[in-house]
């Protein structure tokens, strides 16, 4: 039994294209001439747009990367009134401001001569006293006036000081207390003391 040659491969099969050149004239005659008809009514487009511009109007775009946290300047007109009153102001707090320095130069500061600290040195002073004087007990104006007369005898000036507290130790002795009137922590103990047998008054400073 003989066979015929046998032919290996794979045959497509083409359809001519003369079948198709009528089909693609007539598609390329409708498109040029608008023939084409519109597969849905006009008021069916019409209620698309309509949903469409309605939803559209419910969409919030979020800001861009670039955007978050920028809010567009307004522009902000001065108030007339402001303006007009600002010399005014300006004028007043320079006024005051002149005022109290005024102040302070006239009153919070008190010349050099008067702050200068008086320079009193320890030291004991011994007053006879004659034989009329009582010599029972020594009294508070006995014992200031003799302080004063301390006080003055160690160069001061004695209108610039003041009595500020006195104590009594004992029938025979009392501490006097001064205080400068322009310098309230410089202060002077006095302490005046009564020695009936040698008939003398014996007044010991201690400056502080």
């Amino acid at each position: 039994m003989k066979l015929g040659p046998w032919r290996f491969g794979t045959h497509k099969a083409t359809a001519p294209a003369s079948q198709f050149v009528p089909a693609l004239d007539r598609v390329r005659d409708m498109r040029e001439h608008s023939v084409w008809e519109p597969a849905t009514s006009p008021n069916t487009i019409q209620q698309r747009s309509d949903r469409v511009a309605a939803a559209r109007e419910h969409i919030k775009i979020p800001p861009l990367a670039g955007e978050h946290g920028l809010d567009v300047p307004q522009e902000r007109r001065p108030n007339p009134w402001l303006q007009a009153s600002r010399p005014f102001l300006y004028g007043t707090l320079a006024v005051l401001s002149a005022i109290a320095l005024a102040l302070y130069v006239g009153v919070g500061v008190k010349p050099e001569s008067t702050k200068a600290k008086v320079n009193i040195e320890r030291s004991t002073i011994g007053v006879p006293l004659p034989e009329s004087y009582p010599h029972a007990t020594l009294t508070e104006n006995q014992a200031q006036q003799f302080a004063r007369s301390a006080l003055r005898s160690a160069g001061t000036v004695l209108g610039d000081w003041q009595v500020a507290q006195l104590w009594r130790m004992s029938d025979y002795e009392i501490t006097v207390l001064f205080r400068h009137n322009d310098d309230y922590f410089q202060v002077v103990e006095i302490t005046v003391k009564l020695e009936p047998e040698e008939k003398r008054i014996v007044c010991t400073i201690y400056p502080n």
